[in-house]
């Protein structure tokens, strides 16, 4: 997956399986995916993971940032 973020524009490209997906970075919601511990977006109906970088920047932009903070129990 490659990933280009647009500022200036307000907008995401996503390149995913050879498909080229473009996003309104407000429409964007950045969830977390608890077992892979790691932030993750729908990109058209499919969950892919991000960087957490990836993750701040688009959050930054105007993502909704929908993650969950994830604390590890020892006994």
């Amino acid at each position: 997956m490659a990933l280009l973020i647009d500022v200036e524009n307000a907008s995401c490209t996503i390149t995913l399986d050879g498909v080229v997906y473009e996003r309104p970075i407000a429409g964007l919601v950045i969830l977390t995916d608890p077992e892979a511990r790691m932030s993750q977006m729908d990109v058209a109906g499919q969950l892919v993971h991000i960087t957490e970088d990836e993750a701040r920047c688009l959050i930054g932009a105007g993502a909704k940032d929908d993650r969950k903070m994830l604390w590890v129990n020892t006994p």
